[in-house]
C-alpha cells in the first residue's frame, strides 16, 4: 500500500483545483510515510533483537520515526528529509546485507 501511495504523491497539480490537490497529496503522503515508517520500525526492532546488523541501521530507523511524527507539522523540508532518511535506511540495509 505504501509503495503504491508514494507514486501518487508526485501527481502534477491542477491549478484549477488547489484544495483538492492538497488533500490528495497529504492523504497519499500519510499513507506512504505511515506504512513505510511502520515497516522500518518493525524491521529495525527485529534486526536489533537478532544483533546481526549494525547499530547505525537502528539509529536510522529511530530517525525515520521521529521525522514521521515531525511530518505532521506541515513543514515541507521535513517531508524531503523523511524521504531521504527512508532511502538511506533502505540502501544501508541492502549494502550491509552483502
Amino acid at each position: 500500500m505504501s509503495c503504491m501511495a508514494i507514486r501518487l504523491i508526485g501527481v502534477i497539480p491542477d491549478v484549477n483545483f488547489p484544495l483538492e490537490f492538497a488533500v490528495f497529496h497529504n492523504t497519499m503522503a500519510i499513507i506512504s510515510f505511515g506504512g513505510t515508517s511502520t515497516y522500518i520500525v518493525l524491521f529495525s526492532i527485529s534486526m536489533r533483537l537478532k544483533n546481526v546488523y549494525n547499530l547505525f541501521i537502528h539509529i536510522l530507523g529511530i530517525l525515520v520515526v521521529i521525522f514521521f511524527f515531525l511530518f505532521f507539522t506541515g513543514i515541507p523540508i521535513i517531508e524531503w528529509i523523511l524521504t531521504l532518511l527512508i532511502l538511506v535506511w533502505i540502501f544501508t540495509t541492502i549494502i550491509y546485507s552483502f
